[in-house]
């Protein structure tokens, strides 16, 4: 992937215009399926994570599902360091984001956290849990919808 393709998805990410700031989680969801480019480091970086954890407060509720997307596959990230998404309040929001009205952003919240844990060290695996409580898991196990019922 080339650094003028990642530059244009960056200023995509914080356009006026919503259905833009979805495209562009689409198309960084979709890019960072390739292990070669998750693997190149491309994704775990400031420019790429600030804007999409900021996207996760979208009023929008299709770019907070897209912006889940990304993250979701982003986080999977084959590198140990999530610390990224971890200093710019990226677990407060995901877990936040599990107890929305909305299913489909709790489902892919959910995933998004389940992901981050993938290869996670220590100190992300604390971060994780020092925001989901018990009683938040227990909610999530309960879920009134049968497909976020997914821990």
């Amino acid at each position: 992937m080339s650094l003028q393709v990642l530059n244009l998805l960056v200023n995509a990410l914080t356009h006026d215009e919503a259905n833009v700031r979805t495209a562009a989680c689409i198309c960084l969801k979709t890019v960072s399926r390739s292990i070669k480019n998750l693997s190149a480091g491309y994704f775990m970086n400031e420019r790429i994570v600030i804007p999409l954890v900021r996207l996760l407060s979208d009023l929008c509720t299709s770019v907070q599902v897209a912006a889940l997307g990304a993250i979701s596959n982003i986080v999977v990230d084959f590198t140990p360091n999530k610390s990224t998404i971890i200093q710019c309040g990226g677990i407060k929001e995901l877990v936040h984001l599990t107890k929305s009205m909305d299913s489909s952003l709790r489902l892919n919240a959910v995933w998004s956290l389940r992901n981050m844990i993938f290869l996670a060290d220590k100190m992300c695996k604390e971060a994780i849990f020092m925001e989901l409580t018990a009683s938040s898991v227990a909610t999530l196990i309960c879920d009134p919808e049968p497909s976020c019922r997914i821990l």
